[in-house]
């Protein structure tokens, strides 16, 4: 049986490699605090333009 690592996402690196292990091996997956910080302002990034984009085809006539 083979031993599963534990991939940890930093900066700058993050793999093809890793990115298999995780998703092919179920690898335990650690993220830094860095990473954990730029995902979370990359979903606020997503959530503003998703509200905009709904008002605005609230707004627009049919």
């Amino acid at each position: 049986m083979k031993t599963q690592e534990k991939v940890m996402i930093t900066e700058d690196d993050f793999s093809i490699g890793d990115l298999i292990s995780v998703a092919r091996h179920h690898a335990p997956l650690e993220l830094s605090m860095s990473v954990k910080k730029r995902i979370s302002q990359g979903r606020d990034i997503v959530e503003r333009l998703s509200r905009k984009s709904e008002s605005y085809t609230e707004l627009r006539p049919e």
